[in-house]
């Protein structure tokens, strides 16, 4: 690890999960990156090497290279990081 890098806690509530965004939340991701109404506002997404992605994105492998900016390059270089929410009872948002 670099010094840099930041740890990502995952946090528990009653109904929830926090946790660090990966590749495991791709289908759902690609569910919300992929509506035009969620991404009104958003501009466009950039990949790993600075290729923009237009949102909303078109396919999942779309989705998949902003999740693998956030978590790959934010994370790693401890410019940030996000988290993926998650209902304990399994329902989406």
């Amino acid at each position: 690890m670099s010094s840099k890098e930041v740890r990502v806690p995952s946090i528990t509530t009653e109904n929830y999960l926090l946790a660090p965004l990966t590749n495991e939340h791709s289908a759902g991701m690609y569910k919300l990156w992929s509506s035009e109404e969620v991404c009104r506002c958003s501009g466009d997404a950039d990949d790993f090497w600075g290729n923009s992605i237009p949102m909303p994105v078109t396919t999942p492998e779309e989705s998949d290279k902003i999740i693998e900016f956030f978590y790959l390059h934010q994370t790693e270089t401890g410019r940030g990081f996000r988290w993926a929410v998650l209902s304990k009872d399994g329902t989406s948002f």
